[in-house]
C-alpha cells in the first residue's frame, strides 16, 4: 500500500517545556501534514526561562533508536538538532551512511534561546566535521556561524561569505539565519548550487521565540520530503514559522521566552497554494483560459456536487455516515487556488467576504420565509 503521508525523522533533544527540541519538531511536522518519527539524543530539564540540566542519551541507545526507525519506517527526510557528544554524532553518521536518506537538514544547535550551551565542552569540532559532510543543508544562526568560521558574522556580506565558506568546506548547502540581527528587518541567506538567495522578512515584536530554529529546520525537512525544491522549502518553512510566531504572541505560556503556536490557522490553505505554485512551474501554466480550462472546473465541481447529493440528497445531515467528500472538496480547493494564484486574489480574504455575504443573505431569507420560521419554532 502506498503511504498517505511523508515520514520525517527528527533526531534531537527532549525539551520538558514542550517548546523546542523534539517536541517542537513533532508539532511542526504534524502541522504540515507529515508523519513525525523521533530519535532522542538528550533529556533536558528546561522551561521558557532556562536550561537546568542535560542528560545525554548513550550512543548505543541512539544507534538502537535509529536502527528501529530506519528498518521499518524508511524516512523520506531527516532533521538533526541537538547533538551533545562526539559519540552521538558518530552513531548518527553511521546510520546516515548505511541508509542514505534523500534529505538531511542539520540545525547545529549550540546555545538555547535562554543562552545555555547545548554541546559538551570541546565537542563542536568533532560533531561538525562528522555530520556536516553528510547533510544536504545546515542552518546556523549568526552566533553559530561565528563559532564555525572563527569570524564575527553580522551584515549581509559577512553572512554570504560565511555561507560560501561552510559550503566549500563541507560540501553542503548553507542557510545562515539572520533572526538574531538587530532592527525590524530580518534577512536569511541561502547558499545553494553555487549561488546566494536572500529571504527577507519583518521582525515580530514578541518574546515568544522559544524553539524557532527547531521549528524552521523541521519545516524545511518536511517540505523537502514532500518534493519541493531547496529554495521553495526554505521559503515555505519561513512562511510557516512567521505564522506560528504571530499566532503565539498572546499565548501566555511560561514567564520567559514563550513558545510558538505550531497549530496556527491558515497553513492548510498556504500548503495548497504552494502545491499550485509547483504545478504551475512544472507544466508552464501562465494563465487560466475559461474556454479551454472550463472542463477542469466542471469535472471537479460536478464531482463534488455528485458526492454531496449522494451523501445528503433531500435529507438532513446525518452524522457518522461513512461517505467522505473531503478529497473531492480538496480538488475544488486546488482549482480555486489555481485561479487565485493567476489573478493575484487573496483567497482567505475572498472566503471571509463571501461568508459574510452569505450569512447576511441567509439571515434575510430566514426572516422572510414563514416555513423556515415555523420549522424553527417547532
Amino acid at each position: 500500500m502506498e503511504r498517505k503521508y511523508k515520514v520525517v525523522l527528527t533526531i534531537a533533544g527532549s525539551d520538558s517545556s514542550g517548546g523546542a527540541g523534539i517536541q517542537a519538531d513533532i508539532k511542526a511536522i504534524s502541522a504540515l501534514d507529515a508523519y513525525a518519527a523521533s530519535v532522542i539524543t538528550a533529556i533536558t530539564a528546561q522551561n521558557t526561562k532556562g536550561v537546568y540540566g542535560i542528560h545525554p542519551v548513550p550512543a548505543d541507545m541512539v544507534s538502537a533508536q535509529l536502527e528501529a526507525v530506519f528498518t521499518d519506517l524508511s524516512p523520506d527526510s531527516v532533521k538533526i538538532g541537538m547533538v551533545n557528544t562526539p559519540e552521538e554524532a558518530q552513531a548518527i553518521a553511521s546510520a546516515l551512511e548505511k541508509y542514505r536518506p534523500r534529505h538531511v537538514v542539520f540545525d547545529p544547535v549550540m546555545v538555547s534561546t535562554s543562552g545555555c550551551g547545548l554541546m559538551a565542552d570541546g565537542a563542536m569540532k568533532s560533531i561538525v566535521e562528522t555530520l556536516f559532510p553528510l547533510s544536504g543543508l545546515v542552518t546556523p544562526n549568526l552566533q553559530e556561524c561565528g563559532a564555525l568560521t572563527g569570524k564575527q558574522v553580522s551584515g549581509l556580506g559577512e553572512m554570504e561569505q560565511a555561507a560560501r565558506t561552510l559550503c566549500s568546506r563541507y560540501g553542503c548547502s548553507v542557510l545562515v539565519k539572520g533572526g538574531h540581527s538587530e532592527g525590524n528587518e530580518m534577512t536569511d541567506v541561502l547558499y545553494n548550487n553555487g549561488r546566494a538567495v536572500l529571504f527577507h522578512g519583518k521582525r515580530i515584536d514578541t518574546p515568544n521565540t522559544h524553539g524557532t530554529g527547531c521549528t524552521l529546520s523541521s519545516a524545511i525537512a518536511t517540505f523537502l520530503a514532500k518534493g519541493f525544491s531547496m529554495e521553495d522549502s526554505v521559503q515555505y518553512a519561513k512562511d510557516y514559522v512567521t505564522l506560528s510566531i504571530a499566532a503565539g504572541k498572546g499565548l501566555g505560556i511560561g514567564h520567559g521566552h514563550g513558545p510558538l503556536w505550531h497549530q496556527a490557522k491558515g497553513t492548510g490553505l498556504r500548503d495548497a497554494q504552494q502545491r499550485v505554485d509547483r504545478w504551475i512551474r512544472q507544466y508552464g501554466v501562465r494563465y487560466f483560459n475559461e474556454l479551454t480550462n472550463m472542463a477542469v472546473l466542471t469535472e471537479e465541481v460536478g464531482e463534488l456536487a455528485r458526492v454531496m447529493a449522494r451523501k445528503y440528497g433531500e435529507q438532513s445531515f446525518k452524522p457518522g455516515e461513512n461517505q467522505d467528500p473531503s478529497e473531492e472538496m480538496a480538488d475544488v480547493l486546488w482549482v480555486l487556488a489555481c485561479l487565485a494564484n493567476q489573478t493575484g486574489t487573496d483567497l482567505s480574504e475572498a472566503l471571509e467576504r463571501s461568508f459574510a455575504k452569505k450569512t447576511a443573505r441567509d439571515s434575510e431569507r430566514h426572516r422572510n420565509n414563514p416555513k423556515i420560521n415555523d420549522f424553527r419554532n417547532d
